[in-house]
């Protein structure tokens, strides 16, 4: 979390407390002073403000704010309901249906199953959570803190230094529980085919530009095609590298393995830590933005890479 997240929470939580405060003292002051409808009218304003600060801080992406004003909205509403006979009688039946065997085992056999769903919902998006931490996105190489320069000195054709990184990572399990969500997209199922196993050796960038031996950021690519001489082009080949933007933001990077001229092309790219998959342009959660590009070079390595002993092979061709 942070530190700003962490910010907002305490501020949520504080205005929870103090606003909370201030309605009690309010109520135990003025409570004997107003007639009933005018402590019905501030009742219903002061519930609906609360609920619509709720909504507010729903919509500017505040969490923790808006269930602090709805809850605080809810509390007060139910609390104040709870002052009628009428609604006092209500709460009685209910607690005496709910009271019942029947209708007990009713509730537990319609609730459990919500409650798996909502289970099952929350490990997917937990595990979403962890992969987006690990993944190239468009706030660029993530996990920074775990990134280490390599001790390799990688260059462009031009001269340029490249930094390449590592990552101190070495949690097999979160990357089993990624990959297994990834291959039950809805969107993707039966549209990847899996090359290698996931791998924190190497981004998506790392694996075109290195071999899969290091980390690349995002936005040194358009200083290597540009010193690499890469051309864009409007029908690919076999090798040519794929980019996908946000934009003039780079995302993501990939390899073509596959172009008939029919127009049917095959990709492979690795997907932040996970494995490496063939897929079609569009199969991916990157962007639907991509452009070709070709070079006269040999392969895709940066100098520096290529001498005897370093290993390429992840970008030799899988037929």
């Amino acid at each position: 979390m942070s530190t700003l997240d962490t910010y907002l929470n305490v501020v949520s939580f504080a205005t929870f407390g103090v606003v909370g405060s201030i309605l009690g003292l309010l109520a135990l002051l003025l409570g004997p002073m107003i007639s009933r409808r005018q402590a019905i009218l501030l009742n219903v304003v002061l519930v609906l403000v609360l609920l619509t600060a709720g909504g507010l801080s729903v919509w500017a992406d505040l969490p923790t704010g808006a269930a602090a004003c709805i809850a605080l909205g809810l509390l007060w509403g139910t609390a104040w309901l709870l002052r009628s006979e009428q609604a006092r009688d209500w709460l009685r039946r209910g607690v005496l249906l709910v009271a019942r065997p029947r209708v007990q085992a009713g509730l537990l056999l319609a609730c459990s199953p919500l409650i798996l769903v909502a289970a099952l919902h929350h490990e997917e998006q937990t595990c979403w959570r962890d992969l987006s931490e690990y993944e190239t996105s468009a706030n660029e190489v993530t996990l920074q803190r775990d990134l280490v320069p390599a001790k390799v000195t990688a260059l462009t054709d031009s001269g340029t230094m490249v930094q390449l990184f590592q990552i101190q990572e070495n949690n097999p399990l979160l990357l089993e529980r990624a990959e297994t969500r990834l291959s039950h997209d809805s969107a993707l199922k039966m549209r990847l085919i899996r090359t290698t196993p996931p791998s924190y050796q190497s981004n998506c960038h790392g694996w075109v530009f290195t071999g899969g031996r290091y980390w690349v950021r995002g936005t040194d690519v358009d200083e290597i095609i540009r010193e690499n001489e890469y051309q864009q082009v409007t029908y690919p080949e076999v090798g040519d590298l794929v980019v996908y933007r946000n934009g003039t933001e780079v995302l993501h990077t990939a390899v073509v393995r596959l172009a008939t001229p029919e127009g049917n092309i095959l990709l492979e790219s690795k997907w932040g830590p996970l494995g490496t998959y063939l897929h079609t342009p569009r199969d991916q959660n990157y962007s639907t933005e991509w452009t070709y590009h070709r070079s006269s070079r040999l392969g895709h390595l940066l100098r520096g890479l290529d001498e005897p002993g370093f290993s390429s092979g992840r970008l030799t061709p899988v037929w």
